[in-house]
């Protein structure tokens, strides 16, 4: 058995007058999920302070709450008591690759309750107090219901290549933070590249009704878009055997969409870009117009390997719609029912233990297209 002992300011809760007998107070303690209780009782204490040695909790234990009750048993005040602040988890890193992180977990009491989860580095780093990192963590995961782990355990989840990543824990009960944050840096493998491959593009915007009207037989299906992407792509050199091209919400402090998310975005969602068509053609929901948008576009090699990935911001604006009459007429040959893969397999089964609000991969597509 361990002692704990602790000072706590409280009102007189319940007593029994009795002429000249000193105030008689009831105070039952609980070790949560060990289903462990005892009840004790302290008599002729101060009304200001109450001093409680309580020798039943078991050994090891570092979390009990106190409940004090009035004689017929009513709870009058729950306080918990938590002895943990030299908690830490020590990170082992299991297994890496691209799109995949392994790693055990070995906090340094067996018995405390804790979470762990995974963020990027660059959403973490952006957090100059961890405090507030956990505080916004808690909010944003139905205000404090997050996974509790005790012991150690071993955990995967699927990452963006060549990212570095921030695995953090802390002791965390009764939707409560107990200790410090442990964190833990990793960086995934990143996806290879070849430099000499690459592909120029250009681009116009045109009135979706108006395209229809003139050319029904190439741009029939989008006489109901106000307004419509139209891109040429032309490879550099023989080397680059694939090429892509892609519209997307546009890069921005909140959403910096790296490279290597982009490759990443282009293999596991093919059909949400053009691959190795000569021309592509985007529909833009009205809702949507206002922007602004990215225009991503790259090449490959044989084997999969990424050029540079260049990057154009574009304005839908009405004042920058081009003459139907100059709008390409074919070319539009877009192979979505297969992807170059820079890995042997892309697989992406859910991520394993770790809290949703933990890990943010782009998976939105924006309708229409």
């Amino acid at each position: 058995m361990s002692n704990v002992s602790c000072i706590l300011s409280v009102i007189r809760l319940a007593k029994r007058s009795f002429a000249d007998a000193p105030p008689l107070y009831f105070c039952e303690v609980k070790v949560p999920k060990r289903g462990l209780r005892w009840s004790i009782r302290g008599a002729g204490i101060r009304e200001d302070k109450l001093i409680l040695d309580i020798a039943a909790l078991e050994e090891g234990s570092r979390y009990a709450r106190l409940q004090f009750l009035n004689p017929d048993g009513k709870v009058l005040k729950s306080i918990d008591i938590w002895q943990s602040t030299d908690f830490t988890i020590k990170f082992e890193l299991i297994s890496l690759d691209e799109r995949e992180i392994r790693v055990k977990s070995i906090p340094t009491d067996p018995d405390v309750w804790y979470h762990m989860g995974i963020a990027s580095a660059e959403d973490f780093d952006r957090y100059a107090d961890w405090h507030k990192f956990v505080e916004n963590l808690i909010s944003s995961d139905g205000g404090g219901l997050l996974a509790v782990y005790v012991g150690d355990e071993e955990f995967s989840t699927t990452c963006t290549p060549g990212t570095e990543y921030v695995i953090y824990g802390f002791a965390y009960d009764d939707s409560e933070v107990r200790s410090d944050i442990s964190i833990f840096r990793v960086s995934s493998v990143s996806l290879p590249r070849n430099y000499d491959v690459d592909v120029s593009a250009t681009w116009a915007i045109y009135n979706g009704k108006a395209l229809a009207e003139l050319y029904p037989s190439v741009y029939g299906e989008y006489g109901d878009a106000t307004c419509v992407f139209v891109f040429t792509l032309t490879p550099s050199n023989a080397e680059s055997v694939h090429y892509w091209g892609l519209l997307h919400a546009a890069r921005s402090e909140t959403m910096s969409l790296p490279d290597m998310l982009i490759f990443d975005y282009l293999e596991s969602y093919p059909s949400l870009g053009w691959l190795d068509s000569k021309r592509g053609v985007y529909r833009i929901p009205e809702q949507n117009i206002a922007g602004p948008w990215g225009f991503f576009y790259v090449a490959q090699d044989e084997s999969g390997a990424w050029g540079e990935l260049h990057y154009e911001e574009v304005l839908l604006t009405e004042d920058k719609y081009e003459d139907p009459r100059t709008a390409p007429m074919d070319g539009f040959d877009n192979k979505k029912t297969w992807a170059v893969k820079s890995a042997a397999s892309v697989a992406f089964p859910a991520p394993i233990r770790f809290s949703k609000a933990s890990f943010m991969q782009v998976t939105e597509s924006f309708g229409g297209f």
